[in-house]
């Protein structure tokens, strides 16, 4: 009888205690603290270079188009006039001409991953975009340093576009650089969206998260640079003229731009 009772106790399981329980859960909160901060630099570093991919197939796209065109880059026919004021904005006739024509076949590479257009419509939905007088441009995820006109240094003849500058300016054919100095290697022509606002705190002034937008109810939340840090942006991916991508740290960046509502735009 002892031995079956001493058999008996010997084969009962011995139960966690609530102790035991909260260092375990304790040991899991920690790791995942520790974890969550590497899986979302991961993230965003893929994000960097996904962009940058896209930057160096819309450079190669830039680069057969200049080749069939005497080195002009994309420009609307004489006396077009259109509604793309946005320096992300692109009349359709240029959007076209470096996304396959119409089929629009590559038109995901003007998307950054990281864009804010993203977290609150789809591609589709800037690239057919109608609100605010959109029917005759489309909306991308990117700086397009390429005048709209064909005007050297201008946006496109009429007012309320972005205005950039000197020694920047908007480029009309893909070996000459605004100015001499600076060479095709150092000339940007298509970068990631950072814009700011003014009156924040920031560098130099500047507000960088939600700047204010003209159209609320399609971005909530307002815009934000695509590849963002705490407060700031972390940077930026650049297309130079000579077609080779590069990231750029923010403290690098300058305020090239201007836009209204006291928008500002940085690369």
């Amino acid at each position: 009888m002892l031995f079956a009772s001493l058999q008996k106790c010997s084969g009962r399981r011995r139960a966690f205690t609530l102790i035991e329980l909260l260092v375990v859960i304790a040991i899991i909160a920690i790791l995942a603290a520790m974890l969550l901060p590497a899986l979302a630099r991961a993230k965003e570093t893929a994000k960097k270079a996904k962009c940058a991919n896209n930057l160096h197939q819309i450079g190669i796209a830039l680069q057969m188009y200049t080749s069939d065109n005497k080195d002009y880059l994309p420009a609307l026919p004489s006396g077009t006039t259109m509604t793309a004021n946005a320096i992300w904005d692109l009349p359709r006739p240029m959007a076209d001409a470096m996304s396959g024509g119409s089929s629009n076949l590559y038109r995901g590479i003007f998307y950054c991953p990281g864009s804010v257009l993203l977290n609150s419509q789809n591609q589709d939905y800037w690239w057919f975009y109608t609100g605010s007088g959109g029917s005759d441009h489309r909306v991308t995820g990117y700086q397009w340093i390429i005048s709209r006109d064909g005007t050297r240094g201008l946006y496109k003849a009429a007012g309320g576009a972005t205005t950039l500058t000197s020694p920047r300016g908007y480029l009309t054919k893909i070996t000459q650089p605004y100015t001499n100095s600076l060479g095709t290697a150092a000339t940007e022509l298509v970068t990631d969206v950072t814009p700011s606002e003014d009156g924040g705190s920031g560098r130099n002034g500047q507000k960088f998260i939600d700047v204010v937008s003209t159209n609320p109810t399609e971005l909530p939340t307002g815009y934000n640079g695509s590849h963002m840090g705490k407060g700031a942006p972390a940077g930026g991916n650049i297309m130079f003229m000579d077609g080779h991508a590069e990231w750029r740290r923010f403290v690098d960046m300058q305020m090239w731009g201007k836009w209204s509502n006291g928008r500002n735009i940085w690369f």
